[in-house]
């Protein structure tokens, strides 16, 4: 993730991370997504910290604005080599992983 600019100095930092860090302690196993949700919804109830609330909502904000197609973020040079490979694979240039094994270990036992 991206680094957010919250506008807050270094303590505000310092006391996030150890808020995080209680919440890494307090949350000893949560066996679904449901149970993580509400107590994420506890813990957001039961602090005042505007500091804390502010950075959750931003990074809840930073996840909706990345969300996107993840083709548009590759560079050119990528999305070539991306292109280069889908046409050699429908061109059927391609050799299953275990064949190419064993042409290496050939190679590999021919050379020691």
């Amino acid at each position: 993730m991206g680094e957010l600019n919250l506008g807050c100095n270094l303590h505000v930092y310092d006391r996030l991370f150890k808020f995080v860090d209680t919440l890494q302690y307090q949350t000893v196993m949560v066996a679904t997504i449901a149970e993580l949700k509400n107590n994420l919804h506890r813990l957001i109830v039961e602090t005042d910290n505007q500091s804390v609330l502010q950075y959750v909502e931003d990074i809840f904000k930073s996840m909706a604005a990345a969300k996107g197609d993840w083709w548009d973020e590759l560079s050119e040079q990528d999305k070539s080599s991306v292109n280069r490979g889908l046409q050699q694979l429908n061109d059927g240039a391609v050799s299953r992983h275990d064949e190419v094994m064993d042409r290496v270990n050939a190679l590999l036992a021919s050379r020691g």
